[in-house]
């Protein structure tokens, strides 16, 4: 018998499951990496960048003080609640404000931080800027007008002393982007306008920040600029409650991602035990391939057997005479091929045709009597177990006389 040979040899078997899982990971890795993210500009007036005109530090400050605080990705208006206050720092544009406007409704505060320079992107080192652009004055007047109406903005040639100061420090900005109206309330000022400006908007307070150089990364750390900013947070600041600083308007948006929150806790130890569980099963599944294994025999062959079958025939089967039947139509049979005779074709010739043999032969039993005894055997009760097995005893003996013990 030809041997079949398996599908795959081992080796390969295991470089593919190996490739086909490292591969699997991959992607895996790359759907949680990018699933439901948006990235604003790196180096723009944000809480992620470096950059010089980046929020990075004043956020750093505000969480090192010890004051909760978290950074919006998106659903500013579900996570915003009557004793939070949210930070708006620099909107690029009308479109970015009118959002915000409608998400502070339900707010305690807020504090609205103006634009004021627009970033060029280094070559290297990617998170830095190689210079800062002024961004028009009329840009910046459109996002004003959304909050208040009747407000002009101007940038100072110097820096005259704040003559009105709400903190008790004073903040350090050169040549300062100021507002002037009559509708905001004057926290911090000079006789060119207000550099904080407070007012009531949808039933919430509102401040405003003209100069975003107070809280910039190269700002905060000029003068007194980073004690002037968290005087501005607490002050504004509901007691107790959290800072949000909202950075949906600058691009970062987070969506809810089905792999971001499997592969995360409290699902992150059911998703792995689920894939070591999925391991072991292609495992034990890889083993198997290729050729089957061959069963074990149902009977072992030998006398034994042979004589276990019989017993249990006749232990279980209430009609002997079939089980003598077969066994000697198996005894003619052996008869007929020893002796190489030509088999009658009916049975009464069969019969007679064996009687004479074994008449011929000087066997003391004759074919026709042991199967009128065999026949005898149908519908008998009681021991007639022990009268079929004597008749099997009779027919083996008729076979051996027949064929000369052979």
């Amino acid at each position: 018998m030809v041997r079949q040979q398996p599908v795959f040899h081992r080796r390969s078997l295991f470089l593919i499951f190996l490739i086909g899982g490292l591969a699997f990971a991959a992607m895996l890795a790359l759907l949680v990496a990018n699933s439901g993210r948006e990235r604003g500009h790196p180096t723009g007036p944000n809480a992620f960048s470096r950059s010089a005109i980046g929020h990075m530090a004043f956020a750093e400050l505000i969480d090192r003080a010890g004051i909760p605080m978290a950074i919006n990705q998106g659903g500013l208006a579900t996570r915003v609640q009557s004793d939070t206050l949210v930070i708006a720092a620099e909107p690029s544009g009308p479109e970015s404000a009118e959002t915000i406007n409608q998400d502070l409704a339900r707010a305690g505060a807020a504090l609205l931080v103006l634009p004021k320079w627009r970033g060029v992107a280094a070559a290297s080192p990617a998170e830095w800027i190689d210079q800062a652009r002024p961004i028009p004055l009329s840009l910046v007047r459109e996002i004003l007008d959304i909050f208040t109406a009747d407000a002009k903005i101007l940038r100072a040639d110097r820096t005259e002393p704040w003559s009105i100061n709400a903190f008790g420090v004073d903040p350090a900005v050169d040549a300062p982007q100021l507002i002037q109206s009559t509708r905001l309330r004057p926290l911090v000022g000079n006789a060119d306008g207000l550099l904080l400006g407070e007012v009531y908007f949808h039933d919430f307070r509102l401040w405003i920040l003209s100069d975003p150089d107070v809280i910039a990364n190269h700002g905060i750390g000029h003068g007194d600029n980073a004690a002037f900013a968290l005087e501005i947070i607490e002050a504004l600041r509901p007691e107790g409650g959290p800072v949000i600083i909202d950075e949906a308007l600058h691009g970062f948006r987070r969506t809810e991602s089905l792999w971001r929150t499997v592969l995360a806790p409290p699902f992150l130890p059911t998703v792995i035990q689920a894939a070591l569980v999925t391991v072991l099963l292609v495992w034990a599944a890889a083993v198997r391939f290729g050729r089957p294994e061959p069963l074990p025999p149902s009977l072992t062959p030998g006398t034994t057997t042979l004589v276990n079958i019989g017993a249990r025939l006749l232990r279980d089967q209430r009609d002997g005479q079939f089980l003598i039947r077969s066994y000697a139509a198996s005894a003619v049979s052996d008869v007929v091929r020893r002796l190489r005779l030509n088999r009658p074709a009916s049975d009464p010739e069969l019969a007679a045709w064996l009687d004479r043999i074994g008449r011929s032969r000087g066997t003391k039993y004759s074919y026709s009597d042991l199967m009128r005894q065999a026949a005898a055997l149908r519908g008998r009760d009681g021991n007639w177990a022990s009268d079929a097995v004597r008749v099997a005893r009779r027919l083996d003996r008729w076979k051996r006389d027949l064929t000369y013990g052979s």
